[in-house]
């Protein structure tokens, strides 16, 4: 059984860099996806002057693209890179999505189920998998415990 897809919204992947502890997706997950909305949402943040994650210097992360362009846009009322994290996860219904809680709670109700787990139960499904393996993260998942993610 293929492992499940990780897809991942600016949000937690800027706030994971800035508290120094990016690394721990690599340690919870073998990759992580991002949409290319994600990317130049990211490339804005830098642009105006705001510290993001250089992706090229992590080989874990991935660039795919939605493939159903009338998906992205039948998702309103939300950003281009939240809309794309949300279509990504609709054309792989077994992935993980790591997205703001609020709006993955506001969204839920209009998505399928089993679409959604938000950081928090993500990071409580996989504390024995750091603990296990030896993770050079491992101190950081105190970090990211402490950045109360709910």
């Amino acid at each position: 059984m293929p492992e499940r897809l990780v897809i991942v919204n600016t949000s937690p992947l800027l706030y994971l860099h800035l508290a120094g502890c990016l690394e721990i997706l690599a340690c919870l997950y073998r990759g992580v996806i991002i949409p290319p909305a994600v990317e130049a949402e990211l490339a804005a943040g830098r642009q105006a002057g705001v510290e993001t994650p250089a992706l090229n210097s992590y080989p874990w992360i991935s660039i795919i693209p939605v493939q159903s362009v009338a998906l992205v846009s039948s998702i309103l009322d939300l950003g281009p890179g939240e809309s794309e994290v949300i279509a990504l996860g609709l054309e792989h219904p077994e992935s993980l999505l790591i997205i703001d809680d609020r709006l993955a709670r506001r969204h839920r109700r209009a998505q399928p189920i089993g679409l959604y787990r938000h950081a928090r139960s993500a990071r409580q499904s996989q504390a024995g998998r750091l603990h296990s393996s030896g993770c050079s993260c491992h101190p950081t998942h105190a970090v990211v415990r402490d950045l109360a993610w709910r």
